[in-house]
């Protein structure tokens, strides 16, 4: 009996830390999806790495905002180590470390990246950079 009782409070731990809660950076707007949103206005195609593994290939954007919440899919739980390369030739735009949610990851098409806590305002550029 000792040793199911165990068992079983080894699985629900296993279950508990499974659903932790995504920690909420205290200076987002209430309200706010606890997701990384990519925002390409007009990049360069980069790869999206976090904790060393490739989670996407982002081509030029044009708009498109694709999002990644910690611990869904290929997407590791934080803390991240976030990392955004050039495909062309696997520079890295931006290095930095990510404990909250919210984020919103823009790049530009001289590929000029920032992370901030909300979206940017303002049209995306015409033309995609270079490949």
């Amino acid at each position: 009996m000792i040793r199911w009782l165990g068992r079983l409070g080894f699985v629900v731990a296993v279950i508990a830390g499974c659903g932790q809660a995504i920690p909420r950076d205290p200076s987002a707007l209430p309200g706010s999806d606890l997701y990384l949103t990519f925002d390409g206005r007009g990049n360069p195609p980069v790869t999206l790495r976090i904790n060393g593994t490739d989670v996407a290939d982002l081509p030029c954007g044009q708009g498109a905002q694709p999002h990644f919440a910690p611990g869904e899919l290929n997407v590791p739980s934080l803390p991240w180590h976030l990392q955004l390369l050039r495909e062309r030739d696997g520079a890295v735009l931006l290095d930095a470390n990510v404990t909250t949610m919210p984020r919103w990851l823009l790049v530009w098409p001289d590929g000029t990246a920032d992370l901030g806590l909300g979206p940017v305002l303002g049209p995306a550029p015409p033309t995609c950079g270079p490949e």
